[in-house]
């Protein structure tokens, strides 16, 4: 009798290994090691590949989780866009900022292997250029300029960010929102759209600003008295604005 081994077993079993695995280069090893095993892999589902780039989202795909997250974005926004009940789960999850959002997509939407090498050809395409750019306009680089703040740079007092960070918020934004803006513009009055209040919260809490966290008290509410909920920010544990673990800006 023959010793069993892995390629032995069904296909019906060998397409399940993936969800067994730890990360995205145990996936990317297994796929590597032969002609049968990359054709089973092949029939991975998209989520089980986001879980498993996710599980090393700090090593392949930094900033992390904002590449990812870029990723699925719009995949995101348009299950949002199904149902009221849908939308207030996304706004909610806000409140735990970028992270929440990765976590409300790991249990929403997939990626591709496909996905994943056309997201690292961007990198180098468009992201590492444009990062550049910013970083020399509000970065690193542009606080590094001799004698800065004593005449060595116009406009000293100006914003100062984190030039990668910087770049994906814009662009997780334009995937979350973008959809919204292009049934406006055809003129298309079916399609559901996301609220301007989901917007803004997105901006609170994905955004975060230390500004923003000052908006408590007085500096939230309106002339009647009543807080203002576009302007109010929830502290929330493991959030943006986390009173008990520390302000997380900026970390």
């Amino acid at each position: 009798m023959s010793a069993i081994n892995l390629l032995s077993l069904p296909v019906d079993i060998l397409i399940l290994l993936p969800e067994y695995l730890h990360n995205i280069e145990d996936y990317m090893n297994l796929a590597s090691s032969c002609r049968i095993l990359r054709r089973c892999l092949d029939s991975t589902q998209p989520g089980t590949i986001l879980n498993l780039a996710v599980a090393q989202s700090k090593i392949f795909f930094r900033p992390s989780p904002h590449f990812l997250l870029v990723g699925v974005a719009r995949d995101l926004g348009n299950w949002a866009r199904k149902s009221k009940s849908n939308e207030t789960t996304l706004s909610t999850s806000m409140l735990l900022g970028v992270d929440g959002l990765l976590s409300l997509a790991q249990k929403h939407c997939g990626l591709s292997m496909e996905r994943i090498r056309q997201l690292y050809r961007l990198r180098f395409e468009i992201i590492n250029p444009v990062t550049n750019v910013i970083d020399q306009c509000v970065g690193k680089q542009w606080h590094s300029q001799p004698n800065f703040w004593n005449g060595g740079a116009d406009d000293a007092y100006t914003i100062s960010a984190d030039a990668s960070e910087t770049f994906f918020h814009l662009a997780i934004y334009g995937e979350l929102f973008a959809p919204d803006i292009e049934s406006f513009l055809n003129g298309d009055e079916a399609s559901r759209r996301l609220s301007v209040d989901t917007r803004l919260e997105f901006v609170k809490y994905c955004i975060p600003d230390c500004a923003t966290s000052e908006f408590v008290g007085e500096g939230c509410r309106r002339p009647d008295g009543t807080v203002d909920p576009r302007r109010a920010v929830e502290k929330k544990a493991g959030g943006p604005y986390d009173p008990v673990g520390g302000d997380r800006i900026g970390r």
